[in-house]
């Protein structure tokens, strides 16, 4: 938001204020130290306003952003599948009540772990990364998981990038399925 309220000042606010310097009558002579400039009035008061309502649009985006997390995150809670957001590095940001329920351990322990702990094989998470730049998505990708006291469980895993509070990540869907189902060597 700051950055697109940056570039429509700089695109829509620079020129008319050249503009402006270009038409100023300097008024004074030119030994005097002080000098009254006269801007055509009516170019101050569209750029004024124009900042104005700028402004305003980008407060009403940021509101509207954050509402629109506020949804995702109830209708993600909603979900019957485990659904967690994560940035790159493993950084944690939501998982839904499933998501805990999966790896046995409350929501916040969930996403305060290194998120490789999660997986039977620590490298998968990367395997899973990769697979998302690559293809810019995972569809249905069994994965053996760890829990928080050791027991091991399949989930397919779907994951899609997403921007989330502002951070760059993934979004992840994980389906508890039977052994017998997974895909052997599908990671």
């Amino acid at each position: 938001v700051v950055l697109c309220t940056y570039i429509v000042l700089k695109v829509l606010v620079q020129k008319p204020l050249r503009r402006i310097s270009e038409q100023a009558v300097y008024r004074g002579n030119e030994d005097s130290r002080r000098r009254s400039i006269d801007l055509p009035r009516n170019e101050i008061d569209a750029t004024v306003e124009l900042c104005e309502r700028l402004l305003a649009r980008a407060d009403i985006l940021e509101d509207g952003i954050a509402v629109r997390e506020r949804r995702l995150r109830a209708a993600l809670e909603t979900s019957p599948a485990g659904v967690v957001i994560a940035t790159r590095d493993g950084r944690g940001l939501f998982c839904n009540t499933r998501y805990a329920e999966q790896y046995g351990g409350s929501r916040e322990e969930v996403l305060s772990i290194n998120p490789h702990l999660n997986y039977a094989d620590p490298h998968d998470r990367d395997r899973l990364y990769a697979r998302l730049a690559g293809q810019g998505r995972v569809d249905a990708m069994d994965i053996r998981m760890r829990r928080k006291d050791g027991t091991l469980w399949w989930a397919r895993c779907t994951w899609l990038p997403i921007e989330f509070e502002d951070k760059q990540g993934h979004i992840g869907w994980l389906v508890e399925i039977d052994p017998e189902s997974a895909v052997s060597g599908s990671a």
